[in-house]
This record gives C-alpha cells, structure tokens and sequence, in this order.
C-alpha cells in the first residue's frame, strides 16, 4: 500500500483504508477506485523483483501518490499452463486531506493520468 507521506500510516493497512473509502461515497453508484491493469513480461523476460520495480516506476511517474491519492499494487502470476503475469493497481478516486486522518474531495483534475498510464507504461518498458 502507498499513501503520501503525511498520512496516518493506519491507512497502509488495505481494510483501514476500505473502511475509510467507502464512508467518505455516500452515493450509492459512486466509484470507489479505479483499477488499472497492465500486463507484465513473462518469466524469461524479467523476475518477480524487475516486475515489481517497473509497477512502482509506473506509479511514480503518475504521480497519483504525490498527489494525495493512495494506491494499492497486486501482482499476479500466471496460472498453470499460462504466461499471463499482470498487475492490478488500485487507486483511491479521492484525495487524503492535509490532516492525513481522512480522505477528502474527489481528484477529478487527475483523470487524465489515467488516461495517459498506459503510454507511459510503454515508455518504461521500453527505456530497461
């Protein structure tokens, strides 16, 4: 889990910080967070380590946590017989307040970094 520097580090927890997700939406159809999924180099390609340096080079290059937003990473393994490694990043719609104990409006001036996550992904890919 990464959340900003200046939070309460309960939040590193994932249920603390889900408690704290779903009672700030108090619409019913609200979008809780996004999920993007990217595809990783099989195992001849990169290790688990490598797999793992380039989510978090992703992460870092959309700033989301710079920005006040946390973010959850789950790296999948292929199941049997399949090559498919991919990684889920989970990232909070809505920003951690200055006070670090709860989370605040929506980060909507962000959507286009979730546009824009899968050129970058291409980018750092390319660049190792």
């Amino acid at each position: 889990m990464l959340i900003p520097d200046y939070v309460n580090q309960d939040f590193k927890n994932i249920q603390t910080l889900m408690n704290e997700v779903e009672r700030t939406e108090t619409r019913e159809n609200s979008k809780l967070l996004k999920d993007i999924v990217i595809a990783l180099p099989d195992e001849k390609e990169l290790n688990l380590e490598h797999r793992i340096e380039l989510t978090h080079r992703i992460v870092d290059a959309m700033e989301w946590v710079q920005n006040g937003l946390g973010v959850q990473i789950d790296i999948h393994k292929p199941q049997i017989g399949d090559k498919n490694w991919h990684v889920h990043i989970l990232v909070t719609t809505r920003r951690f307040k200055e006070n670090g104990e709860e989370l605040g409006d929506k980060a909507v001036d962000l959507e286009a970094k979730f546009i824009t996550v899968k050129g970058q992904w291409r980018i750092i890919k390319d660049s190792r």
